[in-house]
């Protein structure tokens, strides 16, 4: 016949029994965080099917394929083809411009020029005076003052705006520099009709070159560029 188990040691039985299925409850519940962490109880070490976060996905055509070597990626050749054709044009602007320039017409220092229907050039006039440096740059010294007149016989007013004078001088047509004083004034905006108009132009040229002078003139507006050459020895 057993004896009697004490209500002490009843309590105690009880107590471990608890213990153990609360250890066992926390084990299964540890057991189901992880496997939920590893994403839908996929086995350690699987690969998932689908991209994970923060991976970088593949966009088709995102990175053209690099060409094997020794050759050329494509589209080189448009390119070349494009370089090509813009040298040919910067090539036909270069020989427009030369054959839009304006012609030249050489006359006698003294003759009167034809700029165009009833417009006309001469030099009205050569002195020998001592020039004057007052613009920076001059230098004073020997210079020939020039007098140009400029005659406009049509219905409508010339411009002269765009009026260029110069002068070289010697076998090497060394350019003349240009100065101010004494008497220098520039050609007028326009000529009007049925009258004539003049500047002056003073240009330093040692004495014994004058022997062998070119005086250009261009309008501009109209005619060819006009050169006066001979010997303004005066």
């Amino acid at each position: 016949m057993s004896e009697p188990v004490a209500p002490e040691g009843r309590g105690r039985v009880r107590a471990g029994w608890w213990v153990a299925v609360g250890s066992l409850v926390a084990v299964l519940v540890a057991v189901a965080v992880v496997l939920l962490g590893r994403g839908d109880g996929a086995p350690a070490g699987s690969s998932p099917t689908e991209p994970g976060a923060g991976a970088t996905p593949t966009v088709a055509g995102a990175q053209a394929a690099e060409p094997p070597e020794g050759e050329e990626a494509a589209g080189s050749d448009d390119d070349d083809a494009a370089d090509d054709a813009a040298d040919d044009a910067a090539a036909g602007s270069a020989g427009s411009a030369g054959v839009d320039a304006a012609p030249t017409t050489t006359v006698g220092i003294d003759a009167v020029a034809q700029l165009a229907d009833a417009v006309t050039a001469r030099v009205s006039s050569w002195e020998a005076v001592d020039g004057e440096a007052v613009q920076p740059g001059e230098k004073a010294g020997p210079a020939l003052r020039v007098t140009l007149e400029v005659a406009n016989g049509t219905a409508a007013p010339l411009d002269l705006r765009g009026a260029v004078v110069n002068l070289s001088y010697g076998p090497e047509r060394t350019p003349a520099t240009a100065l101010s004083q004494p008497g220098g004034s520039p050609l007028p905006h326009a000529v009007e009709p049925g009258t004539t108009a003049d500047g002056a132009f003073v240009f330093a040229v040692p004495a014994d070159a004058r022997g062998d002078v070119h005086l250009e003139l261009d309008v501009r507006a109209v005619g060819p560029v006009v050169v006066f050459a001979g010997s303004a020895q005066r």
